[in-house]
């Protein structure tokens, strides 16, 4: 009897540890439209979470990316559609491009708990938006960057960015 309690407890600080060490989403979205306040602000733009993303998700600015996305088809204060993502992932990230996988509604805590690989960020995709998804190795956590309640939305699409601090 005693073996037995001894080993449920080894097992019971195994599975302890495990969920210990599981990825885990930041409760709160960063607030890219803040983040971004002053060049949105000179440039008057808004509809803008595909320049949000890539800026972010790529480490680049506001600005580049301002210039890139209207090169593929986004207009100023008008969204973007995925086709002219695609391509510019394709011709200035290729590098860094890793594909793209349907996600079925999952929202960025489903996505980060089942198919997230850390070393890598994401673009998640709805109907009408796309966000920043990126993992900090110093918290151990994941970060969605985009609007206020984006880790409850469900996302369509997942277009992986391999090595990307």
């Amino acid at each position: 009897m005693r073996n037995f309690k001894l080993i449920c407890g080894l097992i019971f600080l195994l599975l302890l540890g495990y969920a210990a060490n599981a990825q885990k989403l930041y409760s709160k979205t960063v607030d890219t439209t803040n983040m971004y306040i002053d060049e949105r602000t000179n440039l008057q733009e808004d509809d803008d979470c595909s320049v949000r993303a890539l800026s972010v998700v790529m480490n680049e600015s506001y600005y580049l990316n301002i210039e890139r996305t209207s090169e593929f088809g986004r207009e100023s204060r008008k969204g973007m559609s995925l086709r002219g993502v695609y391509n510019l992932l394709r011709k200035y990230h290729s590098d860094k491009y890793a594909g793209m996988a349907k996600i079925h509604n999952a929202n960025a805590y489903e996505f980060v708990n089942n198919t997230a690989e850390i070393g890598n960020s994401y673009l998640l995709v709805a109907t009408d938006h796309i966000v920043a998804l990126k993992y900090d190795i110093d918290t151990n956590k994941w970060y969605l960057y985009g609007n206020w309640g984006d880790t409850r939305r469900p996302y369509l699409l997942a277009i992986k960015i391999k090595d990307n601090e």
